[in-house]
């Protein structure tokens, strides 16, 4: 049974922590309803958001005859505070109510869609609600505040029906596809013609540290382990030379190129100019060379957005737990 309007949605007079706070609380009001709303205006200080039809919506085009007076607006009333409070709703549909029942569950995807993404930009910790969930997302933290403008009215931007549990809880690739493509991403001939002059580029301001293990001064350094270590030839422009089995400054160097090209081309390269030429190479580089790899994960999860970069942060993630 659809909810009504009137008992959902804040009444005019309710104050909010913030812009955000009153954006994810109509949202979640309108996950209840059945409807999509857009934000049609919106700054720091006052947001409008109507729903998203047009009195001549179809299925296949949204954006026809003027929009549904449905609407709900809230403004900042102390400019020494980020508090708003709700000045106006209108709960009348001008838009087909026929459309609107046949469209309940791609609403209820975008709306969906839409929550995460306030509630990520907000840094709500709270699960998304349900249909079924009451309307409490008004006490849900948020530090930031959203100045998002009007959603386009294309079906377009409908969500895809991915399973949320899955985005939570693997974020990149099963360990069988990723070494799958990692392998491919380290073969030297990928790069073979693909590769820029390294003096194209800002070089890497990186210092080298000394080729030093990280073990007491009083332990012997043991010799490498395999061959696979000593030097090789490099298939492409020589780049600047990194410590041996320095992951940290590989890292850095990584991380001083500015696009995903650059990224994946440099990264074949350092591996190649330490002999790492397969995926088993690179796990047996990490396996014996991180000594603090929780927190270079972290690092290059945060700082780099390659698809390189979180490949390897996963595969060091699955070697230290034993499952890789």
């Amino acid at each position: 049974m659809v909810a009504d309007a009137a008992s959902v949605l804040p009444p005019v007079g309710d104050v909010f922590a913030s812009l955000s706070h009153f954006k994810i609380a109509v949202h979640a009001a309108a996950l209840e309803l059945g409807i999509d709303l857009c934000i049609l205006h919106g700054n720091s200080e006052k947001a409008l958001l109507h729903c998203r039809l047009f009195t001549g919506s179809t299925l296949v085009k949204l954006g026809e005859g003027t929009r549904c007076e449905f609407s709900i607006a809230a403004d900042r009333f102390e400019l020494d505070s980020d508090e708003v409070r709700v000045i106006s709703r209108n709960l009348e549909h001008s838009c087909d109510a026929t459309l609107r029942a046949k469209r309940r569950e791609i609403a209820a995807e975008y709306t969906r869609e839409k929550l995460k993404a306030l509630q990520a930009e907000a840094g709500a910790i709270a699960p998304v609600p349900t249909i079924e969930d009451n309307h409490t997302s008004e006490s849900r933290p948020s530090p930031g505040e959203s100045t998002e403008n009007e959603d386009d009215d294309d079906l377009s931007h409908q969500p895809s029906s991915s399973s949320q549990s899955a985005q939570k809880k693997r974020p990149f690739p099963p360990a069988k596809e990723l070494k799958a493509s990692a392998k491919k991403l380290l073969e030297p001939d990928f790069y073979a013609d693909n590769s820029r002059s390294r003096d194209k580029r800002q070089p890497a301001p990186t210092p080298v540290r000394p080729n030093k293990r990280l073990k007491p001064s009083n332990e012997p350094t043991p010799p490498p382990p395999t061959a696979a270590f000593l030097p090789l030839p490099i298939l492409t422009t020589p780049v600047a030379p990194l410590a041996p089995l320095d992951l940290s400054a590989f890292l850095h160097a990584l991380f001083s190129l500015n696009s995903p090209s650059d990224d994946l081309n440099f990264l074949a390269l350092v591996l190649n100019s330490h002999g790492i030429e397969s995926v088993s190479d690179l796990a047996l580089y990490l396996q014996l060379e991180v000594s603090s790899l929780g927190a270079l994960v972290e690092e290059v999860q945060v700082r780099s957005g390659s698809e390189a970069a979180q490949g390897l942060a996963q595969l060091a993630r699955e070697l230290k737990s034993g499952t890789g």
